[in-house]
């Protein structure tokens, strides 16, 4: 039996509008050497938006974290899943990225992943985690700090 937790929606849709804006900046300077005056940007922050918010619909149920009683299902940095056992789990941090809170840990195979602590269900994720993990083990402890 597993359970799925998912990201919250307008935490996600910030993090991509924010992210497209700044992409949006980084092309018009690269392509025309300015940016553009505020009455032309209308239209390209309206088209951001939609952008960001399709992203948003189409991300969330692509990425939930999932948690299994032999171990747990996340990404790394780039996206790419992974499934590993609560034994292989060696270290955990915290990481910031544009003020969106991560729980990451480390695997014996030196994986790197990442769990987002703006998950709607956040204190279930850490309850299904301690039962199935332990209240003592690493994880646990991790998604326990404030």
């Amino acid at each position: 039996m597993e359970k799925k937790f998912y990201s919250k929606f307008l935490y996600t849709f910030l993090m991509l509008w924010f992210i497209s804006i700044l992409a949006g900046i980084l092309c018009a300077l690269l392509f025309l050497g300015e940016l553009p005056a505020w009455d032309q940007l209308g239209y390209p922050i309206l088209g951001l938006i939609l952008l960001s918010l399709a992203l948003t619909t189409i991300t969330i149920p692509l990425y939930p974290v999932i948690v299994r009683p032999e171990g747990i299902k996340t990404y790394n940095f780039w996206g790419s899943y992974s499934t590993t056992p609560w034994e292989d789990i060696v270290s955990t941090s915290s990481f910031n990225m544009l003020g969106l809170r991560y729980v990451t840990f480390r695997t014996k195979n030196n994986k790197t992943l990442y769990i987002p602590r703006f998950l709607g269900n956040y204190l279930g994720l850490r309850d299904q985690v301690a039962a199935w993990a332990g209240e003592q083990h690493l994880l646990t402890t991790a998604l326990s700090a404030s």
